[in-house]
């Protein structure tokens, strides 16, 4: 059985913790029950990569004025979320009119592209 990696791109600015942590429980409600999408792998068990780590250090960092710290602390957000990328197998967008706006998920589709990993643009899902 192969272990598939599936890295969840979604926009963080503007969600509190708890609206994050419904949408990712939503995408990955979408990526078990579209296991289709992994037609290159027959027998799997998907193993979802934490990334919400990102969002804690913007946090960490909200309680200054200062613009210049905070957008150090969305970089640093930025690359520790690439290096999770780079784990990944598959990765799991948001619906195009919300990654192709935020700055995170826009790098992270650039890098799926640039380096063929594969990627599948999550579609709304009501379950």
């Amino acid at each position: 059985m192969k272990t598939v990696h599936v890295f969840l791109s979604l926009a963080m600015r503007g969600r509190t913790v708890d609206e994050i942590n419904a949408k990712r429980q939503e995408m990955k409600d979408y990526a078990i029950l579209n296991q289709n999408a992994f037609k290159q792998y027959e027998e799997i068990k998907i193993e979802f990569i934490d990334s919400l780590y990102a969002y804690e250090i913007e946090e960490e960092f909200n309680e200054f004025t200062n613009i210049k710290i905070k957008d150090k602390a969305k970089i640093r957000g930025i690359g520790k979320a690439i290096v999770e990328l780079a784990k990944a197998d598959i990765v799991i967008f948001e619906e195009q009119d919300v990654w192709e706006h935020s700055f995170g998920c826009y790098i992270e589709k650039l890098i799926c592209n640039k380096y063929n990993i594969q990627n599948v643009i999550h579609l709304e899902y009501k379950g």
